[in-house]
This record gives C-alpha cells, structure tokens and sequence, in this order.
C-alpha cells in the first residue's frame, strides 16, 4: 500500500543554535543545556501559536506553522526567551507549499527556510519575501529589509 502524502501551504520555521560546535568543544556540559533550553522554548512556543514540531537536528528544529503571523509572532517571542537565557538562536522562516509524509515535511520550501536562517546571526528572525508579504500590513511586527539574496542550489 502506498503511503499517504498530503500537500498544503505551510510556513516552515528552521532554527539553529549558533557557534554551537565550539560550545560543545569549551564546555559539552554547557552546550548540552542551551540545546536543552532550545527544546524546551520551541515545544512550549510552537504549540502556544498553533505550529508543530517536525524534527530536532542535533542543535537545530524544524517546525511548521498554518499561519504566517502567527509564527513570525512565536519566532519574536522565541529570541525574546533565547536571549534572556543566552542561547544564541538564528531562526529561518518561509511560505510554501509543502509536502507532508509520514511525520516529515518535503519540498523546496524546507530547503529555503534553511538556506534563510543559515543567513542570519544569533537573535535574528529572517523571513522569505513571501512571509514578509503576509506580515506587511500588521504594523505591530516591526521589519527592516536586508536587501535581496540569492542562497544558491537549484530554484
């Protein structure tokens, strides 16, 4: 029997603790805890905006969102708590239609919200042009453009 895959718009959210293979090369006990810190906030954050969380990757997550809003708000909040337990976090977020299959989300999508938060530095919330399209017209999230990337690999 083949297995079930659905497609749906989605926003996907990568988030990374920065600098973490030297974290781990001065003190393994501490790194251990900032990872442990970032578990902790993105579960708790997640569910609170209504996403889900994909996969841990080590020191990074993969999580999805219905809402655009919703999670460029949850990755606000999420700096706020990285920053006030000094777990230096970079957080990547795009809009796209992906694919979902047994527990994993597919598509190029997952590739960009990578390449995007790959861009950033710790505290930084980068969004995709699509995500920013969303949010323009909510004057209570506060934006600045960087300008325009090209984050290589096939389009």
């Amino acid at each position: 029997m083949p297995i079930k895959e659905t497609r749906k718009l989605a926003v996907v959210m990568f988030a990374d603790i920065t600098g973490y293979t030297a974290m781990v090369q001065e003190n393994e006990t501490a790194a251990l805890a900032k990872v442990d810190i970032q578990r902790e906030v993105l579960k708790r954050m997640t569910q609170e905006y209504g996403g889900e969380v994909i996969a841990f990757y080590g020191d990074g997550s993969l999580s999805t969102y219905p809402s655009a809003i919703d999670a460029v708000k949850c990755a606000i909040k999420m700096q706020k708590a990285y920053t006030e337990r000094n777990v230096p976090v970079r957080i990547g977020l795009h809009l796209g239609d992906m694919i979902f299959k047994e527990g994993a989300v597919l598509g190029e999508g997952v590739n960009l919200s990578a390449k995007i938060e790959a861009q950033g530095i710790p505290g930084a919330v980068l969004v995709s042009s699509k995500i920013q399209s969303e949010i323009a017209n909510h004057p209570e999230i506060l934006t600045k453009s960087l300008g325009h990337y090209t984050l290589g690999g096939p389009h």
